[in-house]
């Protein structure tokens, strides 16, 4: 295992703060997203690298691993091994917002989503 800070932020830490509230969410994989756009390369993976608490709904842990699996892809890094388990493979699709969207959601959906049966826009893991 790679050593890191201690203070440094966690897909596993935000998977945490999310079980301890839930409807702040959003909030806190923003704030991930947030960190680990600004960290450097070399910590990046550390943040990565930690299979997360599991989340109810499975929807909730389904979306980390995928945004695990999508933030190590397009930074070169490697896919934390904990990602590929079955159990973030949803038995149903999810479209993250709402059936309106599906269609354009089906279209946009990074792969590391598709492949969990997760349906997101093409830029959900672009900060605000």
């Amino acid at each position: 295992m790679i050593k890191k800070n201690k203070n440094m932020n966690t897909i596993k830490k935000t998977s945490e703060k999310i079980i301890k509230e839930k409807d702040k969410r959003s909030f806190y994989i923003s704030e991930f997203l947030e960190d680990f756009y600004n960290a450097s390369i070399s910590d990046r993976y550390k943040m990565l690298e930690e299979e997360p608490f599991n989340i109810e709904p499975i929807e909730i842990s389904a979306y980390l691993a995928a945004m695990a699996e999508k933030l190590s892809i397009d930074n070169k890094l490697p896919v934390p091994e904990w990602t590929r388990k079955q159990k973030y493979i949803l038995k149903e699709p999810y479209f993250y917002g709402g059936e309106k969207l599906k269609a354009i959601l089906i279209i946009e959906s990074p792969i590391a989503f598709k492949r969990r049966n997760l349906f997101v826009s093409s830029n959900a893991l672009v900060r605000v």
